[in-house]
This record gives structure tokens, sequence and C-alpha cells, in this order.
């Protein structure tokens, strides 16, 4: 029999998204996460070719990205070939991953999360979160970040080799995380104290130059020697492989208009609340150390923005901590005091990451063209510019924002942001009172004491 949980919630409510207001507003952002334009392109489309040729031919090739997360899209490869739709089918393999994923982080979080707060981390990965915009595309970071997720969840469960298992599956399709998943084998050596934790990133290592063994025909060829970008106005344009000054690359990954985190993540500058039992802590921590070994290994890579895309694609996964340390605050028990302060800036925080949802989802690089033609020599205009960012643009280019897309930009607002942004506002509202009722009674406490002493 499962105890009860003391972090269901002081009052018994289950905030904001009580009732059928959860399933109403879950099932309205499925049905967008499905019905708007999918896309095969950029990486994607190495990717899928790569998947095409090895179901049609046995050929496992793939002149530099890894086939673990494209292999995994096989069925829906064959379903779609069976309706003679192959690309049209295959294209929704993040969506799919993505809503399985949902089902199963959900389940992971029912005996270390009230209701409220499961039901909150599940809206805000759907609508404040960057990955609307990354499940409509093929490229390889939803697999990754949401692997690693769930192996983390696991770890923390104690279920070592299921929760080993999908973090090397996650990195081996990004090799580039090596450094995150040393990070996650750091945490769970000093959690159990045993070194053999420590191993992980060695076998995400040798595994992923196996793949290049057979994938490219050398255990040490990546596909990404002498990989460098077009020749700009900027000072390290042109450069191969780790050629971008760490210190710029730390400040543009946080920092930059278009791409900085602060930004598309900013709920992974909030702590969670306090509430929050220590196994999710632990998470959230874990989660963010992987991030961080990201950002080591991309601060110096002179693509450290990630191309031509919609946000900080190589960062997908702070996407998921950010939604955690939200959804523990804003569910809350009511009777918990907070500080005026603290309540406004939640409230902001919520708002940016629901504008980060919308924005990715309708807007994506609309209008900015300009961006990627010309030899790409304004290219870093939509990384640095606040008016020709990705997040910005649609409030400067009227003209560019207004077509039929922007009316599901009225659900999401109307449905969803209404649901938590009214009961972020009353708790606004009633911190306030609070504060200045307590204020008040300070005041007059000091006023008749020096009349008494008079």
């Amino acid at each position: 029999m499962k105890a009860p949980d003391a972090r269901r919630g002081g009052d018994g409510s289950d905030g904001p998204l009580a009732g059928a207001s959860f399933y109403i507003a879950l099932g309205i952002g499925l049905i967008i996460l499905f019905v708007v334009p999918h896309q095969i392109g950029g990486d994607g489309e190495f990717r899928f070719q790569s998947l095409s040729r090895f179901l049609e031919t046995g050929k496992l090739e793939s002149a530099r990205y890894s086939v673990v997360g494209p292999l995994l899209a096989t069925p829906l490869w064959f379903l779609g070939k069976a309706l003679g739709y192959t690309r049209e089918v295959t294209v929704f393999y993040n969506v799919v991953l993505f809503v399985l994923a949902l089902v199963l982080l959900s389940r992971e979080l029912e005996d270390i999360a009230s209701r409220a707060t499961r039901r909150l981390v599940v809206i805000l990965l759907v609508f404040a979160s960057m990955f609307p915009n990354h499940v409509t595309t093929f490229y390889s970071e939803v697999f990754t970040s949401l692997a690693v997720t769930l192996g983390i969840f696991w770890l923390a469960r104690d279920k070592t080799l299921g929760g080993w298992a999908a973090i090397v599956l996650g990195a081996v399709n990004t090799p580039a995380s090596v450094i995150g998943v040393a990070a996650i084998a750091a945490r769970m050596t000093w959690r159990t104290k045993r070194l053999a934790h420590l191993a992980a990133p060695i076998v995400v290592f040798l595994l992923t130059h196996v793949e290049s063994w057979i994938v490219r025909g050398s255990f040490f060829h990546t596909g990404y020697e002498g990989d460098a970008g077009p020749k700009t106005a900027l000072p390290y344009s042109g450069l191969p492989g780790f050629s971008y000054p760490f210190a710029l690359g730390l400040m543009a990954i946080f920092l930059s208009f278009g791409k900085g985190l602060i930004f598309f993540a900013p709920g992974m500058f909030f702590p969670p609340a306090a509430g929050t039992s220590e196994r999710l802590r632990w998470i959230h921590r874990t989660l963010l150390a992987f991030g961080a070994g990201l950002i080591v290994v991309y601060a110096r890579w002179w693509a450290w923005y990630g191309g031509s895309f919609w946000g900080p694609r190589f960062f997908l996964v702070f996407s998921i901590p950010a939604c955690i340390a939200l959804a523990t605050n804003l569910a809350e028990p009511r009777n918990e005091r907070r500080a005026p302060w603290r309540t406004l800036l939640l409230a902001f925080v919520t708002l940016l990451s629901f504008w980060v949802g919308v924005n990715g989802i309708i807007f994506d690089q609309t209008g900015l063209r300009i961006c990627t033609e010309n030899g790409w020599e304004l290219e870093a205009f939509c990384y640095y510019v606040p008016e020709m960012s990705v997040l910005w643009h649609p409030l400067v280019d009227f003209e560019s924002a207004s077509y039929p897309k922007t009316r599901v930009l009225a659900v999401f607002i109307c449905i969803v942001w209404m649901l938590i942004g009214v009961w972020t506002a009353r708790d606004l509202l009633a911190s306030l009172g609070c504060s200045l009722r307590e204020r008040a009674a300070t005041i007059r406490t000091a006023l008749t004491d020096l009349l008494r002493q008079r």
C-alpha cells in the first residue's frame, strides 16, 4: 500500500489544472503538435537518407551522423512505405517519441511529486518548452534528450541496468554528450559509492567509435574532420573544429538573443520549490549536470549555435529541468509563504516559457531568410541582434507574423496560459496582500510603541 504523499498539496487542490482542464489543455496541445507542418530537412535529411538506404539496400552508411536514432524510426518508415507516403509518415518520428516519453515521465513522477506537479510538468513540456518546435523535425536531439532523461529517472529509482542502457543509447546518438554522461556517472558514483558507474562514459566512447567503424569503415573516422563554416565578418568564422574561444562560446550559449538559454529555457535558472522531494531534486540537478557537459563541449565548437535552426538546438535537454522547476513552484500549496518578488519572477519566467513554446511551433524562422542568403554573410544577425532573433522578430515584423498559423496562438494563450497565468496572478496578489498587511502591522506596532514611550 502506497504511503500518503506529503507533497500532494496543503489545501488538497490540484492547482491550475484541476479536473477536466488538464485533459482539455493536453488534448489540444497534442493535436496541435500532430497537425502543424512537419519537415525533413537540414541534418535530418541526411539521417532520413541513411535510414532509407539501409532499409532498401541493407547498406548502413552515414557520412557523419549517428544512425542510432534514425534506426528507431524503422516502424514508421515501413508504415509510410505501405501507405505510399514514406517521408510524410516517418517525419512524425520525434512527435511519437515525445508522446510516449510524456507517458513514461508522468508515471515516473507518480511517487515523487504531487498530481498538480505531474500535470504541470506535462503541460509545460507540451506548451512552454523548446520541444514543440523540435518534434516537427527529424533531428537527433529529441531522442537523445528523452532517452537520457528517462535513464536518469530510472537511475534515481535504482534501476541501474535500464537507466544506463537508455543513457548510453541516447549518448551514442549524440557523441558530443560523452562529457555529460561523465557528469551523470560522477553523480551516481557519489550517490551510491560504487565506482562501476564511471565505466559509462568509456562505454559511450567505445560504442561511438564502433559505430564509426561499422558505418564509415574506420574506428577513428567521425566525418567531422576539417569541418568548418563559411568565412564571414566575424573574427572566428571559417575556422574548423573546436576553434571558437571558450569564454565567447559560453556567453553566446547563455546570453545571445537568438540562441541564449536564458531566453529559451529560463526555468532552468529557477530553483525547485522548497517542498520538492529529494529524489526529484537529484534528478533535476543531474539533468543540469548532463546539460553542463554539453555546454563544455559545444562552447568551443565553431557551430555552437547548431546551424540554421530555431533556438539553441544542441541544448534541448535543458527544457526538462526547466519545466520541473517551474512545475514544482507553480504547484506549491496555497498556504506556503512566498515573497512577492519571487512570485512576480515566477510569473515572468512562466510567461516567457510559454512564449518560447508558442513562438517555436507557430513562427519558427518566418521572415528571417535574410540571415541565410548571400553566402551566410548575415547569419549572425539572427543569433545576436534582438529584433532579428526568432523569439522577438514576430513582434516587430507584423507582416510576416500575420498568416493563418497565428490562429493557433489564440488556442495556446486563451486555453493554457490563462489556466496557469490566472492562478499565478492570484497567487501574486495574495502574496502582495499578505506582505502589505504584515508591513502595515509592523508599522502600526512601531508607532504604538513610540507613542507609549512618549
